[in-house]
């Protein structure tokens, strides 16, 4: 089933001023902890460290949310080299129609090995907020999925962030895959630096919805493949609007 340190299949979480490190599931996804339940759950200045879920097609390396369309939201939390065999390297979100919310938090060295979302891989609509989020050194590492640092298939709210170092090794989107269709994603007042991919080496976008980038910085990003040093719009019927935006030296 999963859930190496915690496992929830009713009720609601608040879990505070805790650290999880080096728990394992082997036989199932949420290397530290798996929630299974429709409410809402928090978690407050918390640190996830080297948690793992390494069974095949495994998903959450630190945190696995599934069944229940729950709000999970992350204030102040520190996410260091959790890993998962497939999606989410350290936070999946595998079920639509929830929401999940991250503020002020930091993500380095999250895997995911086989998936998609290095550090998170999200079904569920994204909203990152508060005044510094920092994704670093995140990997989607063997080319069978996109998004260095996120994947997410629903609607996307990015503000205040810095995406540096990210990288997929043969797939889409170093630091941010989204292939949700029909919906607005907005994201603002963010820099990326430094992010590789074969398409999009900061951001891939393949599903048919309106993409507005406010503010935000592309500086030294790379695609291997022929198209997108920074963003690669790649779906017919997408949209793109560019304000306030800066690029250079992105290959």
């Amino acid at each position: 089933v999963g859930g190496g340190a915690l496992l929830c299949t009713a009720g609601s979480l608040a879990i505070r001023n805790c650290f999880f490190t080096n728990n394992v599931t082997t036989g199932g996804s949420g290397g530290a902890i798996r929630a299974d339940s429709a409410v809402a759950n928090l978690f407050s200045n918390c640190t996830f460290t080297a948690n793992s879920a390494p069974a095949a097609n495994a998903q959450g390396g630190a945190l696995y949310f599934v069944t229940g369309a729950s709000t999970n939201t992350f204030v102040s939390c520190t996410f260091i080299t959790n890993r998962a065999d497939s999606n989410g390297g350290a936070i999946s979100m595998n079920v639509a129609g929830g929401l999940l919310q991250v503020q002020d938090c930091v993500f380095t060295n999250n895997v995911s090995a086989a998936g998609g979302g290095g550090a998170i891989y999200s079904k569920s609509p994204l909203d990152i907020s508060g005044s510094n989020n920092v994704f670093y050194s995140n990997a989607a590492s063997t080319g069978l999925g996109g998004g260095g640092a996120i994947y997410s298939s629903a609607s996307l709210t990015i503000q205040n962030c810095l995406f540096t170092n990210n990288f997929t090794a043969g797939a889409n989107g170093g630091a941010i895959q989204n292939t949700s269709v029909g919906v607005e994603n907005i994201i603002s007042n963010c820099i990326f630096t430094a992010n590789a991919s074969g398409y999009g080496g900061a951001v891939y976008l393949n599903g048919a919805s309106t993409n507005i980038f406010d503010a935000c910085t592309f500086e030294t990003n790379t695609a291997s493949g022929p198209n997108g040093g920074a963003i690669s719009l790649n779906v017919v019927g997408g949209l793109l609007r560019l304000k306030r935006c800066a690029f250079g030296n992105n290959v």
